[in-house]
């Protein structure tokens, strides 16, 4: 029974962090164009034709 308690509490827990730091991004306009042009540029990196050339790059030093 604690168990299935301390799981909801900590379950609890998590998603008021979340909100808080969503309320951070909401509430802070510089922090939230930093993230969101740091977050295109991470996708971007992932892209399959970069990861094709990373593998490629990979294969070739063997």
């Amino acid at each position: 029974m604690w168990t299935m308690v301390k799981r909801v509490l900590d379950t609890v827990a998590v998603s008021r962090t979340i909100c808080e730091k969503i309320e951070v991004l909401l509430s802070n306009l510089d922090l939230k164009e930093f993230m969101s042009k740091a977050a295109i540029k991470r996708a971007n990196q992932m892209s399959w034709g970069n990861v094709a050339l990373r593998m490629e790059k990979y294969y070739e030093s063997f």
